[in-house]
């Protein structure tokens, strides 16, 4: 059995200004409470990641490296893999919702089986726990971006 110190936690993020013109939130309230409001997003989401105890690694777009997405992605997650961790659970930067325990619970999971996926109302995913045994860089270089 994992014991739930060999999780780790991915916040894979833009910085808030570049959240903010990405998630087009400038259009509905201007600029400047735009990226505070992006900038609040993020700043909870590390919070609750904090507050879980498990090890927070963060990934923000400049130290993201690759040409798609899936590669900027692959490359965060191995990153941490490479701190001798055994199970990864990413999430980005804009999900209110995310809790400690919704974290803490994903880490538990991850003891029990390979994959754990938290889905969003927009038909997407909030939250992906991995084992490392699950890990497939090669399915993440499909995705676009």
């Amino acid at each position: 059995m994992i014991s739930l110190n060999q999780t780790a936690i991915l916040i894979f993020s833009r910085y808030a200004y570049e959240e903010a013109n990405e998630k087009k939130y400038n259009k509905h309230v201007g600029k400047k409470q735009g990226v505070e409001i992006a900038g609040q997003l993020i700043d909870h989401t590390i919070t609750q990641a904090q507050n879980s105890g498990l090890p927070v690694y963060t990934c923000f777009s400049d130290k993201q490296i690759g040409s798609t997405f899936g590669e900027r992605l692959a490359n965060c997650i191995e990153v941490v893999f490479a701190h001798n961790h055994s199970n990864i659970i990413i999430t980005g930067s804009d999900s209110p919702t995310i809790t400690t325990n919704i974290i803490n619970r994903t880490a538990a999971t991850l003891n029990q089986q390979k994959a754990v996926l938290a889905p969003s109302k927009d038909g997407g995913v909030y939250l992906i726990g991995l084992t490392k045994q699950a890990y497939q860089r090669n399915s993440l270089l499909t995705f676009p971006g």
